[in-house]
């Protein structure tokens, strides 16, 4: 399951996989038209649905040919100034964002494939001569004067959406809904106050030093490759421990960086029986981490986004406060999440597989520590932050406010939290009120 969604991830981030199927499909059509043009068109005669001779077929499909290959290579262009600027001005971060836009793909698709199917048309254009009396396909022509009209319309959408897509508004909306989905996906939502799984969260090295003549048993599982633990698939783990009588600790969490050859994973048993472990299925190593298998990396790259725009050189506060717009959505779905772990166990109640996992306090400190120390002199940020952690008091359950206080209280430290800001009438000073809000 973890290959596939990596399969899916990389397939959905190419450049090449859609277009080359679009330009394939397109082809198909051309040699399904040809064979129809051949077989049934043909009696029709040359005044059916096109008039023109075999020369003028020859010009109009050359024509298009031409262009379409024009405007592949201007999406081409676009395509990579977008990548640069959004790069430049947001976060390296959200280069992948914009490389899984399915719209830019498809006009690469079309414009290529249209540009294939009329090469194909043009090959299948014969004149007449004394002995023979010459092919024009005249349904495969209608259809690449249809195709024209299509690439037309998708130009002008393409146009549109790049131009939308570069606005921080819309990325920042995208990589939080993305975010938000990627949560809903791994944690079950829960709207008791008090939830059982977290309720007991039990010590990972104190249930591992309790597996006892198992630990004299485990052995290390070693990394396959440099790069990224970007997944873990924890009924990947729970399956083969079960079915092994094996207890797996998984010692990389998502998000860490292990070299060839580093142990990032344990697996305690009873015996010293060999079988193999399926590291690919449970622990998956890659240069790019994605929202899908680590919803914490949409959080990462709002938080940069951020950090971005406070940073002394661009100085946007307003773009700071738009971004903690949607980190607040993001929170609000965490916090009303379960976050079991990291200790599971199986139906029996026997520990089966330890995983480290980010707590509710690492998610707060990923969305607020670093922006709190760079806006810590925005009135805009200082205020929208204050909003943020009030806001989130009266919406989460009792077990969050622990954590939400003591950022409050620090919140409110800050030098622009000091400072006079817009005041709301309607709106009283209090510990779960604000004074203003940007």
């Amino acid at each position: 399951m973890l290959r596939l969604v990596r399969l899916r991830d990389y397939l959905r981030s190419s450049l090449w996989f859609l277009p080359m199927l679009l330009v394939f499909v397109l082809v198909l059509l051309a040699a399904g038209l040809a064979y129809l043009d051949s077989t049934v068109v043909s009696t029709w005669g040359v005044n059916g649905l096109y008039r023109g001779s075999a020369e003028g077929a020859r010009s109009v499909l050359a024509t298009i040919a031409t262009s379409m290959l024009s405007l592949a290579a201007l999406v081409f262009t676009i395509t990579l100034v977008v990548l640069q600027l959004a790069a430049s001005q947001l976060s390296p971060r959200v280069i992948t964002l914009f490389l899984q836009d399915t719209w830019t793909k498809v006009a690469m698709g079309v414009f290529l494939g249209t540009f294939a199917y009329a090469l194909t048309a043009l090959w299948l254009v014969t004149a007449p001569t004394e002995s023979y009396t010459g092919f024009v396909p005249i349904l495969m022509i209608t259809v690449a004067l249809a195709l024209v009209a299509v690439s037309v319309l998708v130009f002008i959408n393409y146009v549109h959406r790049v131009s939308q897509s570069i606005r921080v508004e819309n990325v920042t909306r995208e990589i939080a809904e993305h975010t938000v989905a990627s949560v809903r996906a791994m944690y079950a939502q829960t709207a008791d106050d008090e939830d059982a799984a977290e309720g007991r969260i039990e010590d990972a090295d104190r249930e591992a030093d309790r597996l006892g003549d198992r630990a004299q048993c485990g052995h290390d599982v070693l990394a396959p490759r440099t790069g990224l633990v970007v997944g873990i698939s924890l009924s990947a783990a729970m399956r083969w421990a079960r079915a092994n009588n094996a207890v797996v600790r998984v010692l990389a969490p998502l998000s860490a960086y292990v070299s060839e050859g580093m142990a990032i994973a344990c697996v305690y048993r009873d015996d010293e029986s060999e079988t193999e472990f399926p590291l690919e299925d449970i622990i998956s190593v890659n240069g790019e981490r994605s929202i899908g298998l680590d919803p914490a990396y949409g959080l990462r790259q709002l938080t940069d986004i951020a950090l971005r725009a406070l940073s002394s050189g661009v100085n946007e506060p307003g773009t700071a406060v738009v971004v903690l717009d949607h980190i607040q959505e993001v929170l609000l779905r965490v916090g009303g999440s379960s976050l079991p772990g990291p200790v599971f166990r199986d139906d029996e109640g026997d520990v089966r597989v330890i995983v480290p996992r980010l707590s509710w306090e690492g998610w707060l400190a990923l969305a607020l520590r670093e922006i709190m120390y760079d806006g810590r002199e925005s009135v805009q940020v200082c205020r929208r932050l204050e909003w943020l952690v009030a806001s989130l008091s009266r919406t989460l359950p009792t077990r969050r406010h622990h954590a939400l206080r003591r950022y409050a209280e620090q919140i409110a430290e800050l030098p622009g939290s000091q400072r006079p800001y817009v005041e709301w009438a309607g709106l009283m000073r209090g510990s779960d009120e604000v004074a203003g809000v940007p």
